[in-house]
Formats: structure tokens, sequence, C-alpha cells
């Protein structure tokens, strides 16, 4: 089973760092997350470019989309799979071990 963390993000530059080192720290290695940049009037599109690796992903919106249907649009490319739990982290948030 691998976990999908569904990470939607608006003007969170200043947590990303902590969020990503948050989700790295687990003692589980099954997973992947998917960042995607609401239109953020900060930085938030060039930390992701500059965090992302093989397990985290990044998508920049080109129109605005909020929270919610960021979160069903991309929980929709995984709806056929059985091997997938997706879990949603909020871009100013972070995960405890």
């Amino acid at each position: 089973m691998n976990v999908v963390f569904i990470v939607p993000c608006f003007n969170a530059e200043d947590n990303l760092s902590e969020l990503l080192n948050s989700l790295y720290s687990q003692r589980d290695d099954r997973w992947s997350a998917i960042l995607i940049d609401d239109l953020s009037n900060d930085n938030t599109a060039e930390k992701m470019k500059e965090l992302s690796s093989d397990k985290v992903s990044f998508f920049k919106n080109k129109e605005k989309k909020f929270a919610l249907r960021n979160i069903v649009e991309t929980s929709r490319l995984f709806q056929d799979r059985d091997d997938v739990i997706i879990a949603v982290i909020n871009g100013d948030d972070s995960l405890c071990n």
C-alpha cells in the first residue's frame, strides 16, 4: 500500500521545507507527495521546484481552483488504484512522527 499526500498550497513558501522534512522523516517510505500551487503571490512555485525530488512532484495551476477542487481533481487520478491511500495535508501544515 502506498500513501499519496495531496498538498494544496497558497502562499506556503515559508512552510514548505518544514512540511517536506516532516514527510521525509516518516519511518515508512511508501509515500509520494503532489504539491499544487494555486496561484500564490509569494515564491511558493519556485520553492516547490527547489524541493522537488523523486518522491515529490509539483504543479502550478493556470487558474485559481482553491483547495477542495485541487484535492478532488488530483484524487481522481488514483480512483482506479487499489494500492493507494490518499491523504491531504495543507501547505501550511506538517506531520508529526
